[in-house]
C-alpha cells in the first residue's frame, strides 16, 4: 500500500485503491434547481482567488534553498514565506475550504467508527454491501465515498489527503494486528494521529501546488526527490502535531454544533504553528 514515487503534483489516483476498485465518478449534474445549488453557490463564494504562481518567486526561492540545504531552519523559512504570501494564517485557513469540508466528513467517519463500530458506520454511509470485505478494500471504498473525484484542484488535494490518511490508518491497524471488521472502538490517540496525517498531507499538497513547485524539476534524482518529500511531510506533521497538542483538543465529536468549528480550528492551529 506504500507509495514509491514522488507525489508533488496534483494527484489523480492513489495506490491505496485496489485494482478491482472502479474509478470514482464525478458528481452528477442536476438540471433542476434544488437546495444543493444554494450550497454550491455558498461554497463558490468561500472559494478564494489565488495569486498567480508568477507572484511566488520568493516562495520558490526559499523552497530551492531548502532543497539545496535541507534543514529545520530552511524548511521553516520556506513554509513561513508561503503562508505569509497567501495573506497569513487567517487567509491560509480560509483558502483551505475544501480541506475543511472534506475533513469534517472524514473526522465524522473516524468518530463513528470509534464509537459505533464498522457495521453501523457502513450502514450510515450506505455501504452495507461492503460488510465482510477485507480492511483494505473497505477503507479504500470509504475514502472514495468521503472524498470523490471533484471538479477543482483543491478538491483533488483534499481527496489525496484522505487517501494518505486512510493508508496511515490501515497501516496502524495492520501493525497492531487488528482487523477493521472486528474493531469495536477506535482509541482517541489513533483518531488524533490520523487527523494530524490528513491535515498535514493537505497542507503539504496545497503548498507544493500553489507555489508551482515540483521536486523533480530541481535536477534531483527520483530517490532524492522522494527522500526530500518525506522529510518535508515529516516536518509539517511534527509542526501540526505540536499545534494541535498545544490546544489540548480532545473532542473530535462532530455530532454537536460546535464540532463544525473544530476542524476549522485544527487547520488554523496548524497554519499558526507553521508560521511561527
Amino acid at each position: 500500500m506504500g507509495t514509491s514515487k514522488s507525489g508533488s503534483g496534483i494527484p489523480g489516483s492513489s495506490p491505496l485503491l485496489p485494482d478491482w476498485t472502479p474509478p470514482a465518478s464525478p458528481p452528477e449534474e442536476d438540471e433542476q434547481q434544488d437546495p444543493q445549488d444554494d450550497k454550491n453557490e455558498e461554497e463558490a463564494q468561500d472559494r478564494p482567488t489565488y495569486e498567480s504562481t508568477a507572484d511566488f518567486q520568493a516562495v520558490k526561492s526559499n523552497f530551492t534553498k531548502y532543497v539545496s540545504k535541507p534543514s529545520k531552519p530552511t524548511f521553516k523559512t520556506a513554509i513561513r514565506s508561503y503562508i505569509r504570501k497567501t495573506g497569513g494564517v487567517k487567509k491560509a485557513t480560509t483558502s483551505s475550504a475544501a480541506g475543511i469540508r472534506t475533513g469534517r466528513g472524514y473526522i465524522s467517519f473516524l468518530n463513528n467508527l470509534g464509537s459505533q463500530g464498522l457495521s453501523e458506520t457502513l450502514s450510515q454511509l450506505g455501504l452495507t454491501s461492503q460488510i465482510g470485505k477485507s480492511s483494505e478494500e473497505v477503507l479504500a471504498i470509504i475514502a472514495d465515498k468521503i472524498a470523490p473525484v471533484g471538479s477543482t484542484n483543491d478538491e483533488a488535494i483534499a481527496r489525496a489527503a484522505v487517501l494518505i490518511a486512510t493508508e496511515k490508518l490501515y497501516g496502524r491497524l495492520e501493525e497492531d494486528g487488528q482487523d477493521l471488521a472486528t474493531l469495536d472502538t477506535l482509541d482517541e490517540a489513533l483518531i488524533k494521529e490520523v487527523v494530524i496525517e490528513y491535515v498535514s498531507a493537505y497542507i503539504f499538497k496545497k503548498w507544493v501546488y500553489e507555489a508551482g513547485m515540483a521536486l523533480e524539476k530541481n535536477k534531483l534524482s527520483e530517490n532524492k526527490a522522494i527522500e526530500l518529500e518525506h522529510q518535508m511531510k515529516d516536518l509539517i506533521r511534527q509542526e501540526v502535531k505540536v499545534g494541535i497538542e498545544k490546544a489540548n483538543l480532545k473532542d473530535f465529536d462532530l455530532a454537536q454544533e460546535s464540532g463544525r468549528d473544530l476542524v476549522l480550528e485544527i487547520f488554523e492551529l496548524a497554519y499558526t504553528t507553521l508560521e511561527e
